[in-house]
């Protein structure tokens, strides 16, 4: 950052800091990313927000970018590259926007902001057996941070993610911090997902439990990856999940599991679990499949049966993940195996979860059958 923009910047912060501080004056010691996250659970969801209640007909490329009205909102890369030497790396980008103020205006100041932009950028180093990660906070100030809609555009300082809205409808994902930068552009191989029903993926049986959610499962990555010492053009396949929302969890539920998988035959697999708090399945699991060749299967909680075999712990925090999981799909033929590429891909931030690389291999015989991402939560 010049010497201009970090001027900028901080006269931002702290005319933000003193707005907040007035605004906040008489209230409890509650720290505002504590509310954003509380947000992620359904029964805790603002009810001056919007809530994803009816199927929506996605329009695109608006709906790349912000959605405001709804209290939290993330745009969520994975994949897999390859440099020449044929090194391989796991990589992670996602910028989540969250509302703590349904009505902004009432301060009358053009610099407090109602808005946080939280980011997580992770590299795994396969060959190194190394799993780097960052995180960044930030109020929506200028010159700090923020989220637009056309085109769409979220950005936290020098980490960013970019829509250009031309044909073929390109994106940039960029981040750099302590020696590792990611500077990609990601070209769709594939059309949207609208998951769920027309895109309303409820989480649960009540009204508004919901969030809208697409999926670009398959795009070509280009770029350049810098690790420490090394910086190196790369390219490989990327993932997109998208979801906005008012709401996510129940209180009888505790976390989920999510499956993002490209298999070399050319077809994409995703599936989430979500877990009780009684260790059961919740019946509003669900996914898709999408075959080489575009025909597309939504999935139900019961098309899709996973079984974590083992345990790791993770010597951080304590927690214990599953060491891999096998998958079975009837409907789909499928016995797969899902084993991390490298055990230790635990996040540790604001909040700890597992998310990382893994080989899929045939269940029966071993055989390589591709690469995905696993997210495990609230363990």
């Amino acid at each position: 950052m010049n010497r201009r923009r970090r001027i900028a910047a901080l006269a931002a912060l702290l005319a933000g800091v003193v707005a907040l501080a007035w605004r906040d004056r008489d209230a409890p010691p509650e720290r505002p990313v504590d509310r954003a996250l509380a947000a992620l659970r359904a029964d805790a969801g603002d009810s001056r927000f919007a809530r994803a209640r009816l199927p929506r007909t996605f329009q695109f490329p608006r709906d790349h970018g912000a959605h405001p009205a709804y209290q939290s909102e993330w745009w969520y890369f994975s994949g897999h590259l390859a440099a020449a030497s044929g090194r391989e790396f796991g990589f992670q980008l996602t910028l989540f926007r969250f509302e703590i103020d349904a009505n902004p205006t009432a301060v009358g100041s053009a610099w407090h902001t109602p808005r946080i932009v939280l980011g997580h950028f992770a590299v795994t180093d396969i060959g190194g057996a190394r799993f780097h990660h960052f995180e960044r906070i930030s109020r929506a100030l200028p010159a700090l941070a923020g989220a637009s809609a056309s085109p769409a555009r979220v950005w936290l300082d020098d980490w960013s993610i970019e829509h250009d809205d031309g044909m073929p409808g390109t994106w940039r994902v960029r981040a750099a911090q302590q020696g590792h930068a990611l500077d990609l552009v990601l070209t769709p191989a594939s059309a949207p997902i609208a998951q769920g029903e027309h895109g309303l993926s409820r989480k649960s049986a009540r009204a508004g439990h919901a969030s809208y959610y697409y999926s670009v499962p398959r795009l070509a990555a280009q770029g350049t990856l810098r690790t420490v010492g090394a910086s190196q053009a790369v390219s490989g396949t990327a993932w997109l999940d998208r979801e906005w929302s008012t709401s996510a969890l129940g209180r009888d539920q505790t976390g989920w599991d999510w499956f993002g998988l490209h298999f070399d035959d050319g077809s994409d697999l995703m599936f989430y679990r979500l877990r009780r708090t009684d260790g059961t399945r919740d019946t509003h699991s669900a996914g898709s499949h999408r075959a080489a060749n575009g025909t597309l299967t939504r999935l139900g909680a019961d098309d899709v049966e996973l079984t974590p075999r083992g345990s790791w712990r993770s010597t951080r925090s304590g927690r214990r993940y599953p060491a891999r999981w096998v998958l079975r799909s009837a409907r789909l033929a499928l016995d797969l195996e899902l084993v991390p590429l490298l055990a230790a891909q635990e996040w540790h931030g604001r909040v700890h979860y597992w998310e990382g690389a893994v080989a899929i291999k045939s269940a029966v015989d071993g055989a390589p059958l591709g690469r995905g991402y696993v997210e495990m939560t609230g363990y």
